[in-house]
């Protein structure tokens, strides 16, 4: 279904440069971007989910201000990364209002670390013809190596149009921000042979509270709303909600990279995290996960 075709060569000497200040008369493309690291935006699509089988496509949405990158795994979890046009050394938008499409993710990370991991910055050149067309990448390593690869690309999934995951701001109910750091301490000290793990948020004791139970050991964690792991603490009715443990895996890998993270919860217990990472540059991009919680009239699903 998707498929990408690489190669390597030296850059042609004389080769011409598009300059930023082109119209869209005089281009080729509806996008070109640039970035000085491709491993910035490797580390930042790494923190999306998944699947085994690496068949997980990413929809993809270009605007004037930035990337947006939506991973829909089996709408019980919704990934969103955002790269705002800051992070890029060049960014030039010349389509509509947005242009959409979905890639393989595997393939498009793939193509991202091609050089494997090395001490090099290899810079990263994006550009996107139109609707139809390939995501083309033009990776070119520290030594001169130039690689060219081609994604084929498939139609836009209304991935980000799931009514499942609108958490509309009237319905919060609850609303935390805290440092990454405990909350993935938090995280490891529960026991991860259980299937789910149950979330409590409340203005009362134990205010916020991480718990498992199952076969083995039961483990929790609790902070109370005063300790110094938050930045803020809003809880308008105490939110009692259970979650599987698989659907968390990819959030709680985020933490690793991220400064604070803020968690959002409304009465249906939808629940929201957003990570603030930092990239090797010292920038800031926004990574977001939304989870339904489990139903226990289907505990299979």
């Amino acid at each position: 279904m998707t498929d990408t075709q690489s190669n390597k060569k030296q850059p042609t000497k004389g080769s011409s440069d598009t300059s930023g200040s082109s119209s869209k008369q005089d281009v080729e493309f509806n996008f070109l971007a640039k970035m000085e690291n491709a491993r910035i935006l490797a580390k930042i699509l790494g923190t999306l989910p998944l699947k085994k089988d690496k068949n997980e496509i990413v929809n993809v949405n270009i605007t004037k201000l930035g990337i947006k990158f939506t991973v829909d795994y089996g709408r019980t979890l919704l990934g969103n990364a955002f790269v705002p046009e800051k992070l890029f050394q060049e960014y030039n938008y010349y389509g509509e209002a947005s242009e959409d499409f979905g890639v393989s993710l595997s393939i498009l990370l793939d193509c991202l670390n091609i050089f494997g991991q090395t001490n090099s910055f290899p810079a990263l050149q994006l550009v996107h013809k139109g609707q139809g067309a390939p995501l083309l990448l033009m990776i070119e390593e520290d030594n001169d190596v130039l690689t060219d690869c081609g994604i084929r690309t498939l139609e836009h999934l209304n991935t980000t149009e799931n009514p499942i995951f609108d958490i509309n701001a009237s319905d919060i109910v609850a609303t935390v921000i805290m440092k990454s750091d405990s909350l993935r301490d938090a995280f490891n000290e529960l026991d991860w042979s259980n299937s789910s793990v149950v979330l409590t948020v409340s203005s009362h004791t134990p205010h916020f509270r991480l718990s498992t139970s199952g076969t083995g050991a039961s483990c929790q964690v609790d902070y109370p709303q005063d300790s110094e792991v938050f930045e803020s603490f809003e809880c308008k009715t105490t939110q009692i909600f259970e979650y599987k443990m698989k659907l968390l895996q990819p959030c709680v890998k985020a933490l690793s990279g991220a400064l604070k993270t803020q968690i959002r919860l409304n009465a249906q217990g939808l629940l929201s995290f957003q990570h603030i990472l930092k990239t090797d540059d010292g920038q800031q991009c926004f990574v977001d996960f939304f989870i339904v919680p489990m139903d226990v009239s289907d505990p299979d699903e």
